[in-house]
């Protein structure tokens, strides 16, 4: 794989929306990062990509409440830390069906 990675959300925004748009295949995030949340940095890439599959990682029970606020989202695409390194690799394979 070929990976950016970003410990800044705004700094993610901010690459993201200067590249492509549709550069990149997924995108992994967690929930709860300073400054700008997944949620909020989830709903704005959206409007920049919205067919972008994003993978949400998070060690917070958050899955029924995103779902009520993101039809688009399943419950497929929430994992719960803590996580193994291959079961996280399998489900990124799965969600890129490689």
């Amino acid at each position: 794989y070929n990976i950016t990675s970003f410990s800044e959300p705004y700094k993610a925004l901010n690459h993201f929306s200067q590249m492509d748009p549709y550069h990149y295949d997924l995108i992994v995030m967690d929930i709860r990062m300073p400054r700008l949340n997944g949620i909020q940095l989830y709903s704005k890439i959206k409007v920049m990509n919205p067919d972008i599959k994003v993978l949400f990682l998070s060690a917070l029970d958050v899955v029924e409440e995103l779902l009520s606020i993101f039809p688009d989202i399943k419950c497929s695409d929430i994992i719960r830390k803590p996580i193994e390194p291959q079961d996280l690799l399998s489900k990124i394979n799965s969600i890129l069906r490689l």
